[in-house]
């Protein structure tokens, strides 16, 4: 059985084809079915047996767009999306060989959605959660607590046919922020535990310490790399820190998005997340997340400053302008920078390029993807999302003989793996670090 819309689309189609106009015929406008509404699909019973192929009319009318070049995940931010009664800001399918294995739908993001008071956030809250019961005709239970989540959220789960709704809701106190009420559906199958398996009680630190990394590196025509760090797209967000940070994560194995962390490490939307307060909030779960965050390179205030000297004194030579002091932000110096001359002063002591080669080659050899930190803009790319300014990739391979690293930005398809000069990946480097699983 298919859904509704997937049926009158396909009509739609094949009479257009069957029926040929006869010349003398007077132009008939041609019929567009509505956009669907995603509980006509996703709440089906059959639609985990649905393909790729099938799901296209849908994906196609609310404006889906592929996550990666793999097609293991779509995502839309049409304003046609809606589940129960009630707008959907973001919905996001997950697909494993051409069949979808689950749905993540946003009725509110903090990084999305307008902002709410706490009345009507929790007015949200109880509306979506009786509109769904209503929709799927069954009473909600309470949701255990995973103690291995990042983020406390409360929550409500009910089993409909073959598939479990979860929907999750997470607010911070004192002051009140109102950060995620979101929807989780996948397949309603029992896990399966050999006999005499402990339960840990925490997923995520139990998936992670079953990580192998080595496995995963690939040697090819000269590059070492890991091919299969998933693809996350954080949008129209600034969240690169945190959207590389699930990328690491799920790679790992463990359950984590970017709404969480966003969450835990005070993301704005606009401005992005400080990879430092990133860092220092993961270092405060790494029991729950099981691994351990490594600062290899990280820009301190006073070394910057010293920096900024050497630039000063080389421009002076070259009779450039030098940087003027009073900057509240490293950003508002590296304005003010030619990119040559920083190009220069970053690559006179050879010792850390070195170093950071070493970094690089000792990781991605043991299939550990690196956080890198950099400032656009300072060396040539081309056509970017953001031309300038902070940003976080991942550097996921390395080829010695080219003298190259293979990075890859959080933007979706299209930027899966790039590549840049060891030197131009260094001159722009303002950070790296390592998420190392406990034990390995």
């Amino acid at each position: 059985m298919i859904s509704r819309f997937l049926i009158a689309f396909a009509l739609t189609v094949s009479s257009l084809v069957a029926q040929e106009p006869s010349p003398n015929a007077s132009p008939v406008p041609s019929a567009t079915p509505p956009p669907p509404k995603l509980d006509e699909v996703v709440l089906l019973p059959t639609f985990w047996d649905q393909t790729v192929e099938t799901l296209k009319p849908m994906l196609a009318a609310l404006k889906f767009s592929w996550i990666s070049a793999a097609q293991d995940g779509a995502r839309s931010v049409s304003p046609d999306l809606s589940l129960a009664g009630h707008h959907v800001d973001e919905a996001i399918l997950r697909f494993s060989e051409q069949k979808p294995t689950a749905v993540q739908l946003l009725f509110y993001s903090r990084g999305l959605s307008k902002e709410l008071n706490e009345r009507l956030f929790d007015e949200l809250t109880v509306n979506v959660q009786q509109a769904i019961t209503t929709q799927v005709a069954s009473a909600p239970q309470k949701k255990a607590r995973d103690i291995g989540s990042v983020v406390r959220a409360d929550g409500v789960e009910w089993i409909h046919g073959p598939s479990k709704l979860i929907l999750e809701w997470s607010a911070t106190k004192n002051p009140f922020r109102a950060e995620f009420l979101r929807l989780i559906i996948r397949p309603n199958v029992e896990e399966k535990r050999a006999i005499g398996e402990v339960q840990t009680g925490n997923s995520n630190r139990a998936a992670v310490k079953q990580f192998s990394g080595p496995e995963h590196v690939v040697k090819e025509n000269g590059d070492v790399k890991i091919p299969d760090v998933p693809m996350v797209d954080q949008g129209e967000r600034g969240y690169c820190v945190v959207a590389s940070v699930e990328r690491v994560m799920t790679y790992y194995g463990a359950t984590v998005d970017q709404t969480e962390l966003a969450q835990i490490a005070n993301s704005d939307a606009g401005k992005g997340t400080s990879s430092t307060e990133m860092v220092d909030s993961l270092n405060r779960l790494t029991g729950r997340l099981g691994v351990k965050v490594r600062t290899l390179e990280q820009w301190q205030y006073p070394e910057f400053l010293k920096l900024v000297e050497d630039y000063n004194r080389a421009a002076k030579r070259a009779k450039k302008r030098v940087v003027q002091g009073g900057g509240r932000t490293l950003q508002e110096y590296y304005m003010q920078m030619e990119p040559e001359i920083y190009r220069e002063i970053r690559l006179k002591k050879a010792s850390d390029l070195t170093k950071f080669q070493r970094d690089i080659t000792k990781n991605i050899d043991e299939g550990i993807p690196l956080l890198w930190s950099v400032n656009l803009g300072m060396v040539p790319e081309g056509k970017l999302k953001q031309y300038a300014g902070g940003h976080m990739r991942l550097i996921i391979g390395y080829n010695p003989a080219k003298q190259e690293i293979i990075y890859s930005d959080s933007w979706g398809p299209g930027h899966e793996e790039k590549r840049m000069s060891m030197e131009d990946a260094w001159v722009i480097t303002s950070g790296l670090n390592s998420l190392q699983p406990i034990g390995s």
